[in-house]
């Protein structure tokens, strides 16, 4: 889902929170330093999908977040994959999901209210 990410960085005036779910969008496309909304972000730290999502492309946002004071909170699920939300894919994994909805609807509750 890094269209989310993309639009938070694309879309400064229009966006006013985002959640993006395993998926970080391509250095050409936007530079994810200049988001300006709320950000709270949900990885699998088994993911392997190198250049959208893995340990590794998520270290590197989250160094980016912090070049650019992005207000962000970073959420790594430890016995996720790549999709782990996806009930009907093969990663799906309940406990990280639920969580990781949980922890989305506080965010948007708060983050929209504001």
């Amino acid at each position: 889902m890094n269209k989310q990410i993309k639009e938070g960085a694309l879309l400064q005036d229009v966006v006013d929170a985002i959640a993006p779910f395993y998926g970080i969008p391509d250095e050409k496309l936007c530079d994810v330093s200049t988001i300006k909304c709320p950000v709270q972000c949900h990885f699998g730290a088994l993911d392997d999908l190198v250049g959208f999502s893995s340990p590794k492309d998520v270290e590197k946002l989250e160094e980016k977040f912090k070049a650019g004071n992005v207000d962000y909170e970073m959420n790594i699920y430890d016995e996720a994959a790549h999709a782990f939300t996806n009930s009907s894919g093969p990663n799906y994994h309940k406990d990280s999901c639920h969580l990781a909805l949980q922890r989305l609807c506080t965010f948007m509750n708060k983050s929209l209210v504001e």
